[in-house]
């Protein structure tokens, strides 16, 4: 898995953004079959400091959320709640309830919800259509029952729908689209307030390829792919790119320093990342890096590792082989293996979400998903 596009570079470019969109949430997969030339631990590199070190936890209170699930395509975490996508349908859940509740069920037969972002009690989706092959569509749902309000549509045959990202004035999604006949990389956004669709780039692919939209107040961040369609030996090349959105016009920014970089996770307070060895493909596994943007401090949190995603005072990352919920501390700069996630059931771990002090994670139990949360210590 060396090349972010297989063989027979643009025509293969959809089956590409179907691999990625299924890496989005490895809930109910086996344990990857991509194996590095070796096996390396937790890597930790934490500040010097005579001052005695904080303190970290021991215990964690994780729950299994009702009912199990076929399997689950993607979820996310608000601080609040936890939603996710099983099928074609969509479920929530709020801490200290009985069982999650189901939000939306496509009414068309073979429908997938690919991937999902949500603010309080709004859901913004990408859903995957079966006819004609590779529509999609984004649309966002803001309560129990109410019926999606379409945003935007398009092709990507034998591809993947765009992914996605919302906060409380924007909507945000980038992908590809192939309805103009020629594929076509584009990031887009639209005013909650204002169904007006903004295009802020687009291109041929040849160019670029963009993934995973982050909204940070008036800044957003994206992972951009420069493909080596061509063959030429160097390999695909990619890094974090930024947009003020104030500033439509102004160029992007990209994120100094790393090379290689890939899939943000932004809040305010930090900046999480994964970066890949040269000459691997965007979408495996990689390292865990940090930024504290109060401090400028930069460090290195885990290495064969994917999917990174930060909360307030911890990160969470998907482990290689699928056995272990680890969660790394900002506080200690210390990675802690959450005990017995499973309840003693005997299964996979999948991708671990968290927002705030709220942690979900996914596993694959006995061919049924099982979704469960967590409160993280402050």
């Amino acid at each position: 898995m060396r090349d972010v596009l297989p063989p027979g570079g643009r025509a293969g470019f959809g089956a590409a953004a179907f691999l990625s969109c299924m890496a989005l949430v490895a809930c109910a997969t086996p344990a990857p079959t991509f194996r590095p030339q070796q096996t390396s631990p937790l890597i930790l590199t934490a500040p010097p400091s005579t001052d005695p070190p904080p303190w970290s936890p021991t215990e964690f209170a994780t729950e299994l959320i009702e009912p199990d699930f076929p399997t689950v395509t993607a979820l996310t975490s608000t601080g609040e709640r936890l939603y996710w996508a099983s099928g074609s349908s969509i479920w929530g859940y709020v801490p200290g309830e009985l069982r999650a509740e189901r939000l939306y069920a496509s009414g068309t037969r073979g429908a997938v919800v690919w991937d999902i972002a949500a603010v309080d009690d709004t859901i913004l989706f990408a859903e995957r259509l079966p006819e004609p092959a590779g529509r999609w569509r984004v649309a966002v749902i803001g309560r129990t029952g109410a019926v999606p309000v379409d945003v935007d549509s398009g092709l990507a045959k034998g591809g993947a729908p765009p992914t996605v990202a919302i906060d409380g004035r924007r909507l945000a999604w980038v992908g590809f689209d192939e309805t103009s006949g020629e594929p076509r990389a584009f990031l887009r956004v639209a005013d909650r307030s204002d169904p007006t669709i903004t295009t802020l780039f687009e291109s041929d692919i040849d160019d670029a390829l963009l993934w995973y939209p982050q909204l940070d107040e008036n800044t957003l961040w994206y992972a951009k792919i420069d493909p080596d369609f061509e063959g030429t030996g160097a390999g695909d090349a990619f890094h974090i790119e930024s947009l003020d959105l104030e500033t439509p016009s102004s160029a992007p920014v990209t994120f100094a320093g790393l090379e290689l970089a890939f899939e943000p996770s932004v809040t305010p307070a930090y900046i999480a990342w994964k970066s890949v060895d040269r000459g691997f493909s965007a979408l495996t596994w990689g390292e865990i890096g940090v930024l504290d943007r109060r401090s400028g401090q930069r460090f290195v949190i885990a290495a064969q590792t994917n999917h990174p995603s930060v909360g307030s005072s911890f990160v969470t990352f998907e482990e290689f082989f699928h056995e272990r919920l680890v969660v790394y501390d900002l506080a200690t700069h210390r990675s802690i293996e959450i005990p017995d996630p499973l309840h003693g059931a005997k299964g996979t771990i999948g991708v671990p979400v968290v927002a705030g002090d709220l942690l979900g994670y996914t596993a694959s139990v006995g061919g049924a998903s099982r979704v469960y949360w967590t409160r993280l210590p402050a």
